[in-house]
């Protein structure tokens, strides 16, 4: 007998390097894992938030740099993915791709909340270089690294955080993304450009 579902509403950050669950091996078939996770195979589930959940905390935290806002939208990726199950809808050919679909959608609902607020109200990390409390160099440079990938294009940002912060290589980015390989590395190209120049302002 499988063991019990966890709460994938609120998962908490994964350290391990592969997942302990049944139904991992080194050669996992997505399409088996969802046919399963559509049955709401315990195991399957499990395998599904314990291999991708870390890759998707380190993509959003990358891209918005605050680890509470992180957790909280990793956590409704998940959430999103049972009730699309629950539907009979959700990724039909690759997991992981569906996945940070859903992140990356919840990221641009976030930026365009923090568009509309004013910068006394925004995220300490997005208002840190007018608050004296960062003296730190070090702190200033990676809120001026946060800051720098945030005013990049939305799918900049997107192929960026999947390559240097979930650790994609440029097939597997192509494959989330569903562009070509050529397209990743023109778009990973201009954005590391882009980074460039603004930090050297």
């Amino acid at each position: 007998m499988p063991a019990a579902a966890r709460d994938l509403s609120n998962p908490l950050p994964i350290t391990q390097d592969k997942p302990t669950s049944i139904w991992y091996d080194d050669g996992m078939d997505e399409k088996k894992l969802l046919r399963q996770a559509r049955k709401f195979d315990a195991g399957a589930l499990a395998t599904i938030h314990d291999f991708f959940y870390p890759a998707v905390y380190r993509y959003i935290r990358y891209r918005l740099g605050d680890s509470d806002t992180a957790e909280d939208l990793a956590a409704e990726t998940f959430l999103r993915l049972l009730e699309a199950l629950k539907k009979g809808e959700g990724p039909r050919k690759t997991v992981r791709g569906w996945l940070f679909g859903v992140a990356n959608n919840l990221i641009n609902q976030q930026l365009r909340q923090y568009a509309r607020k004013p910068l006394e109200e925004l995220p300490e990390h997005l208002a840190a270089e007018d608050n004296p409390s960062h003296q730190v160099e070090k702190k200033m440079e990676m809120s001026r690294l946060q800051q720098a990938i945030l005013n990049l294009s939305p799918d900049q940002a997107h192929i960026l955080s999947l390559r240097f912060s979930a650790g994609y290589s440029i097939a597997e980015t192509a494959q989330i993304t569903g562009k070509s390989e050529e397209a990743v590395k023109a778009l990973q190209f201009r954005a590391v450009k882009a980074l460039r120049r603004q930090l050297d302002q």
